[in-house]
Formats: C-alpha cells, sequence, structure tokens
C-alpha cells in the first residue's frame, strides 16, 4: 500500500490491516507479541508491492522467517540483481558499518513504511 492509496484508509483501518498481515505472515506469534510489534508499527503501512517503494522515504521491515523488526533505515535504492530484488537502506543510527544496509527482498519479507507527519494530519482529519 501506498500513501496515496493510504489516503482511503483511516489509522484504525491501517492498524487493522498490519494486525492482519502479521497473522498470516508470522502465524506463530502469540496475541502479546503481535501487540507489541503494533505499538512499534503504529504510524507506519504495510507495502506488499514494489511499485508502491518511495525512496527517500523511513522503512522498517522483517526478515523472511524472523519475528523481530529490523530499526529501518531510508530507502536509497532498489537493486534487481541475479539474486533478486535487494533494498538499500541509509541508517540514521551508527551502528551500520558504511550506514547503508542491502536488504534481499524474499518472499516472507515485511515492509512497512512510516507515514509522513502530511499523511497522518490527513488520516487523522478523515477520522474525526
Amino acid at each position: 500500500m501506498s500513501s496515496s492509496s493510504s489516503e482511503l484508509l483511516s489509522l484504525r483501518e491501517i492498524t487493522i490491516e498490519i494486525n492482519n498481515v502479521l497473522v498470516l505472515e508470522r502465524p506463530h506469534l502469540d496475541a502479546a507479541a503481535r501487540a507489541a510489534l503494533l505499538a512499534k508499527l503504529c504510524g507506519y503501512i504495510c507495502v506488499d508491492e514494489l511499485r508502491e517503494l518511495q525512496p527517500g522515504r523511513f522503512y522498517r521491515w522483517m526478515a523472511e522467517g524472523a519475528d523481530t523488526l529490523a530499526t529501518g533505515g531510508i530507502l536509497v535504492e532498489t537493486r534487481f540483481l541475479d539474486a533478486g530484488v535487494h533494498l538499500l537502506f541509509r541508517s540514521a543510527a551508527s551502528n551500520w558499518a558504511g550506514g547503508v544496509r542491502q536488504v534481499p527482498m524474499k518472499e516472507g519479507t515485511l515492509l512497512f513504511q512510516k507515514l509522513t507527519t502530511e499523511d497522518q494530519l490527513r488520516l487523522l482529519g478523515k477520522s474525526i
């Protein structure tokens, strides 16, 4: 879902959608673990198609089979390689060597885009 399609959803609907994705993709997570992830993903939308990616936006992800949410980074490039699609993220944190991380987009990788302040205000206005 891109920010343009997020205009059609309320904040509550976005939270429900993320919960549904977690239930489908990580069915072994208990309710408490899912609730903790939802709290961390407040202000994010789920991105499920490459065409919805927006360079310069902040993303968090869960790698294929992982139960933890990556710290995240700003998308700087999408690479189409023989080994598949890889996303390059720049971190605001200093804990990444070189400040860039390459993340393979394998089946089962979950990707979440942070809503801009403008997106959040628009959604809040819609909810009222």
